[in-house]
């Protein structure tokens, strides 16, 4: 469960990059960060994303942490490449080196505008994916929860699909991605990810109240696509095209 929150994230339209880091259950109330594109100049914790530049451009004075596509994919280091579609942690200070050392390589991470948090989960979650429609829609689940959970299960591998529990009666699984369909009333389109852990759960939703979000969203592509360089292009090129205007 390592990019589990990519696709979400895309979906969203991309939670903002400002943050505080929690780590499973130990740091519940995070390790809050100083510094968003800006060098520190004494101890403390910065976030660098693309649009600073192509490394962090830090010294040994700092202890680092690299996260692309919601996966923290190295620890340790300094002066690191930052990826596309993801983001380095840089912290100084011994007290704040201890703080960002609790993260492992493999650990998943969100960004969290509303609380200014990144954070950090372990292994110990338990996913499931709540999508709701109108009740015209045909098909069940719709394609965006099978999207989150295919995001689930590239570094799941052994994740499996359970869209029913009825007939069997059992224990759920640690593997088991949940995947729920409601349909009723005129509903445009909600998803909802649950990340359920001991003694905490943890959920990102999207609703849309109007099918007019998707049509400015498909307005802001075929803007995008007019200015850019013949290629394959994704959602997650847009956005960070127009996040560095």
């Amino acid at each position: 469960m390592k990019r589990i929150f990519c696709a979400f994230l895309c979906l969203l339209l991309l939670i903002s990059a400002f943050g505080t880091a929690v780590y499973g259950n130990e740091k519940e109330d995070g390790i809050k960060y100083t510094s968003y594109n800006l060098q520190l100049f004494a101890a403390g914790i910065a976030l660098y994303d693309i649009s600073y530049g192509a490394t962090t451009q830090t010294d040994e004075r700092y202890y680092e942490v690299t996260v692309k596509d919601g996966q923290v994919t190295a620890v340790g280091g300094y002066n690191n490449e930052i990826p596309e579609g993801g983001y380095v942690i840089a912290a100084r200070g011994e007290k704040n080196i201890e703080k960002l050392k609790s993260v492992e390589a493999g650990d998943y991470c969100v960004i969290d505008k509303s609380e200014s948090k990144v954070i950090v989960l372990g292994e110990d979650y338990d996913v499931e994916i709540v999508e709701a429609h109108h009740n015209k829609k045909l098909d069940a689940p719709s394609g965006t929860a099978l999207m989150l959970a295919d995001a689930i299960r590239d570094v799941r591998e052994e994740s499996k699909y359970v869209y029913d529990r009825h007939s069997v009666r059992r224990e759920r699984a640690p593997e088991e991605i949940g995947i729920h369909s409601v349909r009723g009333g005129t509903i445009v389109g909600e998803h909802e990810v649950i990340f359920a852990g001991t003694d905490e759960v943890i959920r990102i939703s999207h609703s849309a109240y109007s099918r007019d979000v998707f049509a400015t969203g498909a307005v802001r592509a075929a803007l995008f696509a007019a200015e850019a360089k013949p290629g394959m292009y994704s959602m997650k090129e847009m956005l960070a095209a127009e996040k560095a205007e």
